[in-house]
This record gives C-alpha cells, structure tokens and sequence, in this order.
C-alpha cells in the first residue's frame, strides 16, 4: 500500500472519530449545558395541595416511579389522597409476583397506601390487542369511581404500546369529563430521551427537541432534595428491572432534579 493511500485512510480514520465524538458531545455535553439555561422557559407543575384526589396510571410496575415518583411522594406529604392505577402485571420477563411485590414496596416508600394500589392485571404486552373502547370503559369505571382532581397518564406519543394504549384510552374517556386537570408524562421516546442515559441527580430532565417544537406545554416539577431521595429509594425496590442492562440506563436516567408531564392537545 502506497503512503498516499496510506494518508487518505488515516485521515477518513480521524473524520470519523472527529465525528463520532461531535455526536457523542451533542448527545452527552450538550444537554447537560443547555437544560441549565433551557428548565427555566418552563412553567412549574402547581404544588399539591391537602384534599386533592389525584390519580395515576402506570401501564408497569415502576412506571409511576419513574416519571412521578418525586411528585407522588410531594402530593402524599402534602394531605393529598393519591391511588395507583396498576394496568398490566409487568410478567413479560419477570414473574407477576415479583413486579406486584417491587411495585407495592415502591408505592409505600413513596407514601402511597396499599388501600390505594388498584391492580387491572391485564398481561403485560397485551394492551395494544384490546379494544380501544372497552379499555376506555374499564378505566372510566375506575375515573368514576375515584372522583379525582387531577389525572396523570403516558404520553400520546410514548413510543411503548402498552403506554400508547393507556394513553388512548384514557384520553378518550377523559375528554368526555369536564373539569379534571389532566397531565401526560413520559417515559419511551427513541434513544433521544432522557439524555445523557447515566446517573447523574444534579441534572435536568428535558423534553425530546422533536417534541417541543410540537406546540405542547411541557411543565416542570421540581424536586426538592428530600424528595429525589424518596425517588432514588423508590427505584431502588425495582431490583428485577436495574438488573436488565438496557433497562437500568433508562431508569437511572430519570432520576434528576425535577420530572416533567404535558398538557396535553
């Protein structure tokens, strides 16, 4: 091999790691210094108040820890009465009776009581071979039932089918209730989000930038430091789920300064 080929592959070599670091800067650095500037454009979640009946659905036991662990564990400090709407029983790789024990330990360290845990069992996986209306009358029967203020539920465009489902149906049946205040969170988007997918709790959680270029009004809530340690305690009874290496990036990365939930459309 001559040198003159010699230099071309050595300098193609070098654009491509110069390369592979400006995406890895983009996806890592640059979040990490634009949300210090880009949280404050945000408007804050309101506050909890004492009385307030608020209800959450989590299509999988660790759901509602990862999106709201840090708010629920706010809501039950401040008087407000919160129930857990448990969707599937998570059994896809792991035993149901281990998910529903993970799940119970986490909602009571959160604050939640076990009265206030209703378990749907459908199978995990299944949602999105349901019917879409009957979904929707299995959890307006549970809307109806509890009365709530508030309605926290998965993101429309959670890329996770069960989430998706979830997210349709209570939409659906929510839109023919007036006065609930209804918030979406999210926890599947890409690999886009949350980024950096490491442990760092001094870190923002932003919104995908595909989404917030979507009209929607993203909303913070911010934790205090008691707070993220009731969260961090809270993912910690996940063991089953930080055990799966594609999972427990994920998860970890969630734990932040504050969660984030949308108004939805």
């Amino acid at each position: 091999m001559g040198p003159i080929k010699k230099n071309r592959i050595g300098l193609l070599f070098s654009l491509i790691v110069i390369c592979l670091a400006g995406v890895s800067f983009f996806f890592w650095a640059v979040p990490e210094v634009l949300g210090q500037q880009y949280i404050k454009l945000l408007d804050c979640l309101p506050l909890p108040q004492a009385g307030e009946r608020i209800l959450v659905f989590s299509p999988h036991p660790d759901d509602e820890t990862i999106a709201l662990g840090g708010y629920i564990a706010s809501a039950c400090q401040a008087g407000a009465e919160v129930e857990i709407v448990l969707v599937t029983d998570g059994s896809k790789y792991t035993p149901r009776e281990t998910r529903y024990a993970e799940f119970e330990h986490a909602c009571h360290l959160l604050g939640v009581s076990e009265d206030n845990l209703v378990f749907l069992g459908f199978k995990d996986g299944s949602l999105n071979s349901l019917s879409l209306n009957s979904l929707a009358a299995s959890f307006g029967n549970l809307i109806n039932s509890f009365q709530p203020d508030i309605v926290f539920y998965p993101h429309h465009k959670d890329a996770h089918a069960d989430h998706a489902a979830v997210s349709r149906a209570v939409g659906q049946y929510l839109k023919t209730i007036p006065g609930i205040q209804r918030y979406e969170y999210l926890v599947h988007y890409r690999i886009l989000f949350p980024q950096p997918r490491i442990f760092n709790q001094n870190l923002y959680l932003l919104p995908p930038l595909t989404l917030v270029n979507e009209d929607q009004n993203w909303l913070r809530f911010d934790l205090s430091e008691a707070q993220l340690e009731q969260k961090i305690a809270a993912m910690s009874a996940y063991e089953s789920q930080l055990k799966n290496p594609f999972l427990n990036p994920l998860m970890q990365s969630f734990i932040r300064q504050n969660e984030l939930v949308c108004l939805p459309n």
